[in-house]
């Protein structure tokens, strides 16, 4: 039930990895060479954490509601499912896939590379910001202030020496 949500699941976050990884060493080679990739980033990026989505969603359920079928055989002969239990009990293993604790950290762990793979794929998605400089002519500008009268008790400051 969880090898292949699994390994698809893996996949995704090697393909996270690998572009985010991508990405990084480009921006900080060339930064305003691929400022206009931004958007390009943000859409595999969310493409990706989507894929991981999906897959980690049955993951889930099948971590919290199933267990693993066990079958043993001797000489050929299927082993009554008692005597299955009884040496899984005996032996300290277990079958139900919540109490297996590699499938925790399995399961759990790429929720939180969904969730900041989807932060930094909004943020990348956004349309980058223009310069400082053209920002500094558009604004309009700033009104003189007037003189507060209680800037100092007794004094006039309107006036000067």
């Amino acid at each position: 039930d969880v090898s292949i949500p699994g390994i698809l699941s893996s996949t995704a976050s090697l393909l996270i990895v690998l572009f985010t990884t991508l990405f990084l060493s480009m921006t900080l080679a060339r930064p305003k060479s691929f400022r206009t990739t931004f958007v390009l980033q943000g859409v595999l990026l969310a493409t990706c954490a989507l894929w991981l989505f999906v897959v980690l969603v049955p993951m889930t359920l099948f971590y919290a509601r199933r267990a693993a079928r066990v079958e043993a055989f001797l000489d050929g002969v299927q082993l009554p499912d008692g005597v299955v239990v009884t040496v899984q009990k005996a032996l300290g293993f277990t079958s139900v896939y919540r109490n297996i604790p590699y499938l925790s950290f399995a399961t759990i762990l790429p929720w939180f590379t969904f969730l900041f793979t989807s932060i930094a794929a909004i943020a990348l998605s956004r349309p980058p910001r223009t310069s400082t400089a053209s920002n500094a002519t558009s604004s309009p500008t700033p009104t003189p202030r007037a003189p507060a009268a209680h800037a100092r008790r007794g004094r006039d400051t309107s006036t000067a020496f």
